[in-house]
């Protein structure tokens, strides 16, 4: 190894005889470039980051948040998949059928009394 990588290693503070291993398995598992990791500059190296307890209380709140909505989901899915499938029966199909029938009917009266009254404005317009 160069001494530049392996004075990078140190700062990692990675034991010389894990440093390899370690590369190869960063390669392995995140496909990562190694020369990326060991030429990183210094303000990303020297960075940090600080969380106070009421940030940290924040994020386990919200962790467990969705935790719960996540098993609560689950529950209700699991209750859903075990209730009987919803029958129609011939009784409300029927009911349901009549009043469609109704309706559209009804619709067609009005559309009628419409036109009719529609036609009396035209001749009185006519007329006029």
């Amino acid at each position: 190894m160069p001494n530049n990588i392996k004075a990078n290693m140190s700062k990692l503070r990675i034991p010389i005889k894990y440093q390899r291993t370690y590369l190869m398995l960063i390669y392995i598992i995140f496909k990562v470039n190694i020369k990326y990791l060991l030429y990183m500059p210094k303000d990303i190296v020297d960075t940090q980051v600080k969380f106070s307890i009421k940030t940290l209380a924040s994020f386990i709140t919200a962790i467990s948040v969705f935790v719960g909505i996540y098993y609560t989901l689950k529950m209700e899915i699991k209750e859903a998949r075990e209730l009987p499938k919803p029958e129609v029966s011939k009784i409300e199909f029927d009911l349901k059928d009549q009043m469609i029938r109704q309706t559209i009917l009804s619709t067609q009266e009005d559309v009628k009394e419409i036109k009719d009254t529609l036609k009396n404005i035209e001749t009185r317009l006519k007329s006029q």
